[in-house]
């Protein structure tokens, strides 16, 4: 009989939730207290890769704390973690594809975000129908004298919805850099991370020596992807149970994903190659799970 295994994480990119559903979570926390001591902070990787947990968990950090935090118990980042608490506004930038309405979406987003973070009055300013640069200034006269996380998902999502449109790009740059520049300014802003699937240097928006990009730093090439130590120690049970139902060695299954799913290499020298998390979870989701294939799959179908 096949053992019970653990839960897989997909549909969740919630640290809290992960570890309340019990689902497998591969730790990536040992980097995030040095990680946090930075200041702004970019990080650009594929979709699929775990931006979204990496901010969630963040989050956790800085509002919650490391100890006596159960969403962090038992993490590496568990006794490393030096910080105390701040409020931290975390919002993503997904769905934002209408240059016509983006100011008023992002002053509502922001606002949502800095009530979430602790500033309840930031409710009622999202009713007053204010412009973009009144809400930040606004914001800003809120928050004054308090030591701001700001995290930002998905920065870039915008911009790409408006690739193919000329007019609508521009329209929409104008929009984030305002963003941008409002952000840089802010005297309380104590850490910074922001991600999306475009590096900063290739956007006039975030550039500047201000930010650090961590997007090719060797010292960051694991902090999101599995590695191939952690994909047999987190998947050993679904690398057994895989394989057997495949009629493979686990040895020659490992060496499958890595052709399919891995190579993946986000450091500047070269030297470490990740799997993308995704594609690996969906792979064993399928395999592994009770509508699994009776026949060798086509590796492709699981990216």
């Amino acid at each position: 009989m096949e053992q019970a295994l653990q839960d897989l994480p997909l549909g969740t990119e919630s640290l809290r939730q992960l570890r309340q559903q019990h689902k497998l979570l591969v730790d990536k926390t040992a980097q995030l207290a040095e990680l946090a001591l930075g200041s702004t902070l970019f990080l650009a990787r594929p979709n699929g890769f775990g931006k979204t947990l990496l901010l969630s968990t963040l989050q956790e950090l800085f509002a919650h704390g490391a100890q006596d935090n159960p969403a962090c118990a038992g993490l590496a980042v568990q006794a490393r973690w030096p910080h105390g608490t701040f409020p931290v506004v975390m919002m993503s930038l997904a769905g934002l594809t209408n240059p016509t309405t983006l100011s008023a979406d992002l002053a509502a987003r922001l606002c949502s975000a800095f009530e979430a973070a602790g500033f309840t009055e930031a409710a009622a300013l999202s009713e007053q129908g204010l412009s973009l640069t009144e809400t930040l200034g606004e914001l800003e006269v809120m928050t004054h004298g308090t030591d701001l996380v700001v995290l930002i998902d998905d920065w870039d999502f915008p911009l790409s919805a408006q690739l193919h449109h000329r007019a609508a790009f521009d329209a929409t740059s104008k929009v984030l850099r305002q963003l941008a520049a409002w952000l840089r300014e802010l005297p309380n802003l104590w850490f910074t991370l922001l991600t999306g699937v475009t590096c900063h240097q290739s956007s006039t928006i975030w550039g500047g020596s201000d930010i650090r990009d961590l997007t090719w730093e060797p010292a960051y090439a694991d902090l999101l992807g599995y590695t191939a130590a952690e994909l047999t120690t987190y998947f050993e049970d679904y690398l057994e149970v895989a394989a057997e139902r495949l009629h493979l060695s686990t040895e020659e299954l490992c060496l499958e994903l890595e052709r399919h799913y891995g190579g993946f290499c986000f450091d500047r020298a070269a030297q470490v190659k990740v799997f993308c998390p995704l594609a690996i979870n969906r792979f064993f989701a399928q395999v592994v799970g009770p509508d699994h294939a009776a026949t060798i799959p086509t590796f492709g179908d699981y990216h």
